[in-house]
């Protein structure tokens, strides 16, 4: 019981680094066209 509590924490943590990765990603890839036609705009 005690190696499956101990393995339970790192693949949580683990789950949550990666949808935080993603998270970023779709930020990442929202955000750029928005910039790029605020330039455009600005230009």
């Amino acid at each position: 019981m005690k190696i499956v509590k101990a393995g339970e924490p790192s693949g949580f943590a683990a789950s949550n680094g990666m949808a935080y990765v993603i998270l970023i990603a779709l930020i990442i890839a929202s955000l750029v066209p928005i910039l790029n036609s605020k330039v455009k705009d600005a230009e």
